[in-house]
């Protein structure tokens, strides 16, 4: 597994965590199958490995923005060539395995430390269906030269949709559209966290907070947590601990594990004793 000094010098994203290729990838051919080539996907047949290494989906006949706008609605045109129930049952296959693409389970690691469980559910598939019904029917939305084009505008709808839900998944899907940026925590308080553990090394971090640049962008003020600009502090903290000849040495697993492994407090430490 290469260092930290290796991942740099191969421009490896800085959070880009090592062995889920196959994630960031599936993640990519979703963006390029249905956001941007608006083709739905069947998600009975298995994704297709290309000669690239990349991914690819068999898709079905409809458009993944008729689906979407039928779901949302709640009605078809009278001359659709799907029902309304086909309509749902295929979105919400969709936004499904959106959702799951990045937790642990089945013995599985995941890319964030938390479990695909009924109590994330129901948040964060609302939070990802808003987020697509929005990014699918934007009135402006350009034709994108690239994936990585498509993933920063889809990004901008990740921090901004429902800009005052807390709920994991939205750390999660800014992860997969920048992982160079946006660390593979699934939720505010680690990240939180590990800016206080370091927070040494922002004292001098001069940009303003995202609030003041961008108020339309997800805050969470009473933790004190702003996308992106916290974000940037940690990028910031993890390129000033990477320029340390002591830390460039470590491989990739040993450095975030010694340097970004959240100290959450405990839930009954502000609690004493009666």
């Amino acid at each position: 597994m290469p260092t930290i000094a290796e991942r740099k010098s191969q421009n490896i994203p800085r959070f880009k965590k090592p062995g889920f290729d196959d994630t960031y990838g599936l993640f990519d051919a979703f963006v390029k199958t249905a956001l941007m080539d608006d083709r739905a996907i069947d998600f009975s047949q298995e994704p297709v490995r290309n000669e690239d290494g990349t991914f690819g989906f068999v898709t079905r006949e409809e458009k993944f923005s008729d689906l979407v706008k039928a779901n949302k609605d709640n009605v078809v045109a009278k001359d659709s060539p799907f029902d309304l129930e086909t309509a749902k049952s295929v979105a919400q296959a969709h936004y499904t395995w959106l959702w799951m693409l990045g937790f642990k389970g089945n013995g599985k690691a995941g890319l964030w430390n938390a479990p695909a469980s009924p109590s994330n559910r129901k948040k964060d598939l609302q939070l990802v269906t808003a987020i697509i019904e929005q990014f699918v029917t934007w009135a402006k939305k350009p034709e994108f030269a690239s994936v990585d084009e498509a993933k920063a505008a889809f990004l901008k709808f990740v921090l901004k949709t429902r800009r005052t839900e807390a709920v994991g998944i939205r750390h999660g899907l800014a992860h997969l559209c920048n992982p160079d940026l946006f660390i593979n925590f699934y939720n505010v308080d680690e990240k939180v966290a590990v800016i206080k553990q370091h927070s040494r090394f922002i004292e001098n971090f001069e940009q303003q907070p995202v609030k003041y640049r961008y108020t339309s962008y997800y805050e969470e003020p009473r933790k004190p947590y702003y996308a992106e600009f916290s974000d940037e502090q940690i990028a910031h903290i993890f390129d000033e601990l990477a320029s340390l000849p002591v830390d460039s040495g470590l491989e990739y697993e040993a450095f975030m594990a010694q340097f970004f492994t959240p100290q959450l407090p405990k839930k009954n430490a502000d609690k004493t004793k009666k």
